[in-house]
């Protein structure tokens, strides 16, 4: 969570985005801690919240960016 809040002191919240690589080893190998499986991804949410991100925040981090970005790229 630390780097969330240090990427959008660094670049603002419309320029950060989760991306979610899956691991192709075994489940839990090289995982971070409570992001173990891709149905933990909500564990991302809740600490988004308990870090005090507004919901409009939110929705940019979890999908709004990227969704953006690629509206403009794509045209």
């Amino acid at each position: 969570m630390d780097h969330y809040d240090y990427m959008v002191g660094l670049l603002g919240i419309d320029h950060v985005a989760i991306g979610t690589d899956s691991s192709v080893g075994p489940v839990g190998e090289g995982s971070i801690r409570g992001l173990e499986s891709p149905a933990a991804g909500k564990n991302i949410i809740r600490g988004l919240i308990a870090r005090g991100y507004s919901d409009g925040d939110i929705i940019k981090i979890t999908g709004g960016n990227a969704l953006e970005f690629f509206r403009r790229v794509m045209g």
